[in-house]
């Protein structure tokens, strides 16, 4: 029997354990700037306490939740809870123990948004929305629709070294035959036209469909559920001027709750 997406990450939670901001998290860090202090946050799968080791620390009040007790526990023995800092057992498709309009900003990192259904991403979106004051901050990360059909990548390694380079080689080529054969059912053109889709990636052993996302798609998501987009980031954190062209396997998305726009129903 297959394991669920909740067994998944608490049997892979070890993985979780590093606390570094990646490059477009600092820029988001960067972001809101000298007005942490005044900010209420909610930062939707936590994980292991990655994000709340930062950001905890430096909110007027925080709250991290995750949907995998396993996650809630490392986070509150890792990070610690406070008056200002707590961690609570919680799904993003269901905020509703939060008022409207209750936080300032909202943080979705790690793709975590990938891991459910279409139908559930855009409930996700509009819960957050809905706690989200006007003018509020979302920032996400999201697997890209782009790198599909998943491309053979040689890893940079020196032939110098001629075992090490062909056991990097030989994985590498592995990789791309399980992509390969896990989404061999996937109509590339289709998918496309559609905009997104669930595939088969490397992520917990080829044993999780990930939502993959074109930009021009996530930007539609957002507009349908009252957000506007102030840029997408790349990898490094730096601005993209034609997201569409990007190749990197994930994109950050930094947006702002429309103070005008809505979340629909549909």
């Amino acid at each position: 029997m297959a394991a669920t997406s909740e067994e998944l990450f608490a049997r892979d939670a070890h993985h979780y354990f590093q606390m570094d901001l990646t490059p477009p998290e600092r820029v988001f860090l960067d972001r809101i700037g000298t007005r942490w202090g005044s900010i209420d946050m909610l930062d939707l799968g936590v994980g292991a306490g990655r994000t709340a080791y930062t950001f905890g620390a430096i909110c007027r009040r925080y709250v991290g939740i995750d949907y995998v007790p396993r996650m809630i526990e490392l986070s509150r023995s890792r990070v610690g809870e406070s008056e200002r800092c707590r961690f609570e057992i919680g799904d993003a498709r269901d905020l509703s123990r939060f008022d409207d309009g209750e936080f300032d900003v909202v943080l979705f990192s790690f793709n975590g948004m990938d891991n459910i259904s279409h139908d559930d991403r855009m409930r996700v979106l509009r819960e957050v929305r809905r706690v989200l004051r006007a003018g509020g901050t979302f920032f996400f990360s999201s697997h890209s629709l782009n790198v599909f059909p998943f491309r053979l990548i040689w890893p940079e390694v020196s032939w110098r070294r001629p075992f090490k380079a062909l056991r990097w080689h030989g994985g590498a080529a592995r990789r791309w035959l399980r992509l390969r054969i896990g989404n061999r059912s996937v109509d590339a053109a289709s998918v496309h036209a559609r905009g997104w889709s669930l595939l088969v990636s490397d992520a917990h052993g080829y044993e999780m469909q990930i939502y993959h996302v074109t930009p021009a798609e996530q930007l539609r998501q957002l507009r349908h559920t009252g957000f506007a987009c102030d840029a997408i980031l790349d990898l490094r954190g730096r601005p993209l001027a034609d997201a569409g062209a990007s190749r990197d396997d994930w994109l950050h998305y930094l947006c702002h709750a429309d103070a005008i726009g809505h979340p629909t129903t549909q």
